[in-house]
């Protein structure tokens, strides 16, 4: 007797997560470095915690590119509020950018650089918070294709994750890199 078997399911790892499981996931990783320096900051030598904050920036950074590129421009004429809620996350990741360059500029083991990581982890966690809470909701309210979303940003992601690190700079304008100037 033959039986038929089905197509597999897709499985986990081909599964695409949509826009808001993707940019969740990534918050889950920040905090997650930032437990991690937390961790370190009494134990870890200049050049580990160095290591750590650059790893976190550029996280970052490819984090607000992302939203600051694909997912606000696509919500935020769709969303009844999302404009001063957008208004709010960008003006949130403006003080965040800031704080990245005087962790990017500062000197690894000084209390003003391991103080420029701390409350550089309590600006994310209360962005994370805002937009989580409020943002998120009203994105999956509103009906979006979620998916299609979560495969731009997915896309971008990779993209910024694969360059090497003069290339991420140039590519870095939100950030003030070589191609806005």
């Amino acid at each position: 007797m033959h039986t038929q078997t089905s197509p597999t399911p897709d499985t986990a790892a081909d599964r695409v997560p949509d826009a808001l499981e993707l940019l969740h996931n990534e918050h889950k990783e920040l905090e997650a470095l930032f437990k991690l320096y937390e961790f370190g900051r009494d134990r870890f030598l200049p050049g580990r915690k160095q290591e750590l904050a650059e790893i976190l920036c550029r996280a970052l950074k490819t984090h607000a590119i992302m939203e600051e590129e694909i997912f606000y421009p696509a919500i935020e004429d769709r969303i009844a509020d999302a404009l001063s809620l957008v208004a709010e996350a960008r003006v949130e990741q403006n003080v965040l950018k800031v704080l990245i360059a005087d962790i990017e500029t500062g000197m690894p083991g000084s209390i003003e650089y391991d103080a420029d990581v701390k409350v550089l982890g309590e600006y994310v966690r209360h962005h994370i918070a805002d937009e989580e809470r409020s943002l998120f909701t009203k994105v999956r309210e509103a009906g979006f294709d979620l998916s299609v979303l979560g495969k731009q940003l997915l896309a971008r992601k990779t993209e910024l994750i694969n360059l090497p690190d003069k290339e991420f700079a140039d590519a870095d304008v939100i950030f003030g890199g070589g191609l806005a100037g």
